[in-house]
């Protein structure tokens, strides 16, 4: 009897902790809900600063850049520029306590165009550096952007 308590103990163990990815791991949607956070595609003008980080990513490959925000800001703004419909790429964004959202690519705001802004708005938004996560996501050879970032 003692021996089939402990098989069946085990086996629930598994059972969780195969489960425990699957709860995890959340769409865009989800954790918005989950946290608080709003995520919108940004259309139309917003006034970006003249500093910007550029890059190149192959297929698949990832590049990574951060950025501080700082305490009381509610509104992140990121917008990542490649120029060429011949080219999607994609766009993680990680807060400082490792929420995740995306992959964005270039369809997600609604227009493809080579490009892609959104806009992170809570209340305040969760102080620190948060990273962004740019994939080569259907790239032949190598493809060249920008990304730029501001909060407020």
């Amino acid at each position: 009897m003692r021996k089939k308590l402990v098989v069946v103990l085990a086996l629930l163990c598994v059972l969780a902790f195969c489960m425990a990815p699957a709860a995890a791991t959340t769409s865009s949607d989800q954790t918005t809900k989950k946290t608080g956070m709003t995520v919108t595609p940004i259309v139309g003008d917003v006034m970006w600063p003249k500093g910007s980080n550029s890059g190149t990513v192959t297929q698949g490959e990832t590049k990574t850049y951060s950025y501080t925000v700082p305490a009381g800001s509610t509104t992140l703004s990121v917008k990542v520029v490649w120029g060429t419909t011949a080219s999607n790429l994609g766009l993680i964004v990680q807060t400082p306590n490792s929420i995740g959202y995306g992959e964005f690519d270039d369809a997600t705001d609604g227009s493809t165009n080579g490009s892609l802004a959104l806009q992170f708005q809570d209340n305040p938004l969760q102080s620190g550096q948060w990273l962004f996560f740019v994939r080569g996501k259907s790239v032949t050879g190598s493809q060249s952007f920008t990304i730029t970032i501001v909060s407020s």
